[in-house]
């Protein structure tokens, strides 16, 4: 199997390989992650229009009693761990998730 690769937005580094595909709500994207300096990025090929963006945008309700929203951050704790210079501590993840499904 062949990586696939992508050029770095940000340091233009060649070598940024896939990390995540995602299939959710109809939105089939991959996200791909740079050896040089860690960003990790959606190639412009998937990014959707303003009009669809502010489309999408109003479907949302973000607001803690909302099962959607909560469903949504809940996600955050099972994405693959990040690392970097500036991760310091991602426990802030964890309690985000856990204070806004308990109010």
């Amino acid at each position: 199997m062949v990586a696939r690769l992508e050029p770095c937005p940000l340091c233009f580094s060649p070598y940024a390989a896939l990390f995540y595909s995602s299939r959710d709500k109809n939105m089939e994207r991959d996200f791909f992650r740079c050896p040089k300096c860690d960003l990790v990025f959606v190639p412009d090929r998937y990014h959707i229009g303003a009009e669809a963006e502010n489309e999408r945008y109003l479907t949302h309700n973000n607001v803690p009693a909302d099962e959607d929203y909560r469903a949504f951050l809940d996600r955050l704790h099972r994405l693959p761990a990040l690392t970097g210079p500036w991760i310091r501590d991602s426990s802030w993840m964890a309690y985000s998730v856990s204070s806004i499904a308990a109010r």
